[in-house]
Order: structure tokens, then sequence, then C-alpha cells
């Protein structure tokens, strides 16, 4: 870890010296900043990590037994961007009617639209035509359901403090998430599987799933960060 400077109310440390603080965005500098979904799914994109900002501290393992040595964590605070949340949505697959199945649903709309277009050209009459037409509807309705339904998941955990709003500490051997009575535990052990996918790394639990954009993340610590992450989880492997 590179060298830190104590913040001077004392007790964190700052993982970033104080002349080199980055200035924060006027409130009409944030409102203007507008989060676009995508037109269409794109491809996984290696993109450069742009740091926005947030500053990590250290912190001591309060909880560690009397006899245990106390550790240093490193604790983010960040919220979580509507296009975050849409792109971790689709990665993980918690979206109904996405990937194969949507793509085996619209082959057997399309199929079963060419056969009723056939026979209604053919001279079988409106009937054809009619079915013809719905198979395409319900087509473009599979193809479109998806995206819609994660645009707006997105956006209402967006619209939720206490979900958009992220505080974790991490430890070589834990990330404790949230403070106070919903304070939580992931245990760095092997038993939680993770994903990294445009420039987040996506934490799965047994029944919660966490997102890490490192561009929360002060360049300074990023790596060990990383680091202590990826060592104590377990990789998503792909299919």
């Amino acid at each position: 870890m590179s060298k830190l400077q104590p913040e001077p109310a004392g007790g964190e440390q700052s993982a970033n010296p104080p002349e080199q603080k980055k200035e924060e965005p006027s409130l009409e500098a944030k409102k203007e900043k507008k989060h676009v979904f995508p037109v269409q799914e794109e491809e996984d994109e290696d993109e450069p990590v742009e740091w926005d900002g947030s500053e990590a501290t250290l912190v001591a393992d309060e909880e560690a037994a009397v006899y245990e040595e106390k550790q240093t964590g490193i604790k983010l605070s960040y919220t979580l961007r509507p296009d975050e949340v849409f792109h971790a949505l689709k990665k993980s697959g918690m979206t109904k009617t996405s990937g194969l199945r949507a793509v085996v649903e619209i082959l057997v709309l399309a199929v079963l639209a060419a056969v009723f277009f056939f026979q209604y050209f053919s001279g079988t009459g409106a009937p054809a035509l009619f079915f013809g037409i719905v198979s395409v509807a319900l087509a473009a309705v599979v193809a479109v359901v998806p995206y819609l339904g994660r645009r707006r998941k997105a956006i209402a955990i967006c619209n939720n403090p206490k979900i958009a709003s992220v505080q974790m500490e991490i430890f070589p051997d834990e990330i404790v998430m949230g403070k106070g009575e919903g304070k939580w535990e992931i245990p760095l052990d092997g038993s939680c599987f993770r994903e990294e996918y445009k420039n987040m790394i996506l934490l799965h639990t047994a029944d919660r799933l966490v997102l890490l954009p490192l561009r929360a993340v002060e360049p300074a610590v990023r790596a060990e960060v990383q680091g202590m992450v990826l060592s104590g989880t377990e990789e998503i492997k792909e299919a």
C-alpha cells in the first residue's frame, strides 16, 4: 500500500494526500449528468476506469477477538448508478426471458410468422395474415421486454437510497457491508462467487448481489482492494 496521510480530524486515514484531493463537482454539474441506458445489447468492452473522486479510508477491525491481531481494512462509500445496475442485472441473469431462452423463442416465432405469411400469399386468407402479424408482434415483445424490465428495475433500485447508497469495509478475511443494526458480512473464504464486468466486480452471496464499481475505488488502493476481493472469492466461469 502506498504511504497514507492521516486526516486532520484524526481516526481514519485518507488513501490520498490532501494536495491531490479531487474537487467535488458542483450541484448543478451533478444534476446535468445523465446516465444513458444502451439502445441495444452491446458486447463486453474493456474501457479505462475513470475514478469519480470517492476517497477510501483505512479502518481497523474493531470486532476482532482479544487474542487476534487487529487487521486494517479499506472503507468505501459510493452510490450506485442506473446504468451500472442495468448492466449487472443483465450479466447476472436476474431478469426473465433473457439470453438463450429469448433467442429460441424469437426464432420459433419468426418461423411461425414465415409459415403464416407463406400460407397467406398462397391464398389461405385473412386468418393466416392475422396469425403472422401476431407472431411478429410477440417476437418483438420477447426482444424488448428484458431490456425494459432491466431498465425499470435499475431505476427503481437507484431511487431507493437504502439500496443505492453503499458502504463497505474490505478486510483480508471479510467484507463488512452497511453499518449499525443493518450491518452484515461477506466472508472472503472462497464461499462467495464473483464476476468482473463493465469495470465492476459483482459479488454473489447466497441470497444477494453486491456491486462494486471500480470507479468508486481510489487509484492508490485499487490494486489492494482487487487483490483482497479476488483472492477471497471464486470466479464464475463462462459456460
